[in-house]
C-alpha cells in the first residue's frame, strides 16, 4: 500500500502588475482558512517604506535581493497563499523554489485591463512610470515565458475577485486534499 503524499500547504499567485494577485490571495486564503502574505507588502513593512521608495533609494537589484530573502522565509510557512511581486519570478532560482514549495497559479488579464487597474495608483508601481499600458506591454514581452512556465493561467479580466478565487480553488483542488473543500485540520 503506497502512502499518499501530503497535501499542498502553499499556494503562490504570480502575474503582471494589476492582475489581482494581492486581492485574490486574500479571497483564496479565506476560502481555505489559511493566511495570506503579499510579498511586496511584507518587504515594505520590514524596510519601513513603499516599494517605489525602495527602488528609488536602493535600486532594483537591492530590492530583488531582499525579495529573494523574503521568498525563502515564506516558503517555510504552512497553509499560506502568497501574492508574489510582479518580478519575483524574474530570478530563475525563485521559480524553481516556489514550484518545489507549493502550487503556482498565474493570474492574467488583457494589457488594457492591467494598465487601467495600475493607473488608479501610479506612484505605487515604479516599473509602470510614464505610460502604464506601454510598460505592461514591455513587461509582458519579458515575463510571459516565465509566467507560462510557472503554472496554470487563470483569467482575471472582468471577473470579480471572489469568482477568481473560486476558479483558483477549482484548479488547486486535486493537490489540496481536504483543504480544497474548506475542511479544517
Amino acid at each position: 500500500m503506497s502512502q499518499r503524499p501530503p497535501a499542498c500547504q502553499r499556494v503562490f499567485l504570480c502575474g503582471l502588475p494589476g492582475s489581482g494577485k494581492s486581492t485574490v490571495a486574500l479571497q483564496l486564503a479565506a476560502l481555505l482558512g489559511w493566511s495570506a502574505v503579499d510579498l511586496d507588502q511584507a518587504i515594505e513593512v520590514e524596510l519601513g517604506r513603499p516599494v517605489a521608495e525602495i527602488f528609488a533609494e536602493l535600486g532594483a537589484g537591492a530590492f530583488r535581493a531582499r525579495e529573494r530573502e523574503a521568498l525563502g522565509a515564506v516558503c517555510e510557512r504552512h497553509e499560506v497563499v502568497v501574492s508574489l511581486g510582479g518580478g519575483s519570478l524574474d530570478h530563475p532560482h525563485n521559480l524553481a523554489r516556489v514550484r518545489a514549495a507549493g502550487m503556482v497559479l498565474w493570474l492574467d488579464a488583457p494589457d488594457s485591463v492591467l494598465a487601467a487597474r495600475c493607473g488608479r495608483d501610479p506612484g505605487r508601481r515604479p516599473l509602470l512610470a510614464g505610460d502604464p499600458e506601454q510598460a505592461i506591454v514591455r513587461l509582458r514581452a519579458h515575463r510571459q515565458p516565465i509566467l507560462e512556465e510557472a503554472g496554470p493561467r487563470i483569467e482575471t479580466g472582468d471577473i470579480a475577485p471572489a469568482a477568481v478565487a473560486a476558479r483558483c480553488l477549482e484548479q488547486l483542488a486535486p493537490g489540496l486534499g481536504g483543504a480544497a473543500r474548506g475542511e479544517q485540520r
